[in-house]
């Protein structure tokens, strides 16, 4: 909470109830031993994936069905087995490639800071196959229109049988 309370009081400001943000909140800490607990009937548990800084992957398995979130990573041979068989996987589709808004100076840089941080399309669906998820999200997608067609041959080439779904504002997914 100190660490978002800038962001926290803000929201406060444009009329959210305190209740949830300042009050009635329960933090649960995640150690190097636990990254597991159940709330209200929800197991909840996570594991460390790689990128620049410390990141998070979450599962949320309730009455037979799950959904795994992971933000962005690179490539995680551990990946895979914390997904499998999830119902959902929403996780980082970085798949942009038209970056001629940025200074061609900056280009270079921006491009290694982007394999350092964020898994290849093959890497993305390697783990996707290798999981044996039912439905992909794919989130974080950058500019422009997302090719579904081709992305999904490039999943299906790597085994994976599953949906791939490009996410958007407003997207509803029922496992």
């Amino acid at each position: 909470m100190n660490f978002f309370r800038t962001d926290l009081e803000y929201r406060a400001s444009l009329g959210w109830p305190k209740d949830g943000i300042f009050t009635n909140v329960t933090i649960k800490d995640f150690t190097e031993n636990q990254y597991r607990f159940d709330l209200d009937g929800v197991e909840i548990s996570s594991i460390p994936v790689p990128h620049t800084v410390p990141t998070y992957a979450y599962r949320f398995d309730a009455k037979g069905k799950s959904v795994v979130i992971s933000g962005d990573l690179t490539y995680s041979k551990k990946f895979a087995s914390f997904a499998k068989n999830a119902d959902i996987l929403v996780f980082d589709g970085m798949l942009t490639s038209d970056f001629s808004f940025v200074p061609e100076q900056a280009w270079e840089n921006l491009k290694n800071g982007l394999k350092q941080s964020h898994a290849t399309i093959e890497d993305l669906a390697k783990m996707a196959a290798d999981s044996k998820v039912k439905k992909v999200v794919l989130t974080h997608i950058g500019l422009g229109n997302v090719d579904i067609e081709s992305i999904s041959k490039v999943f299906s080439a790597k085994g994976f049988k599953g949906e791939i779904i490009a996410a958007e504002d407003g997207l509803v997914i029922n496992p």
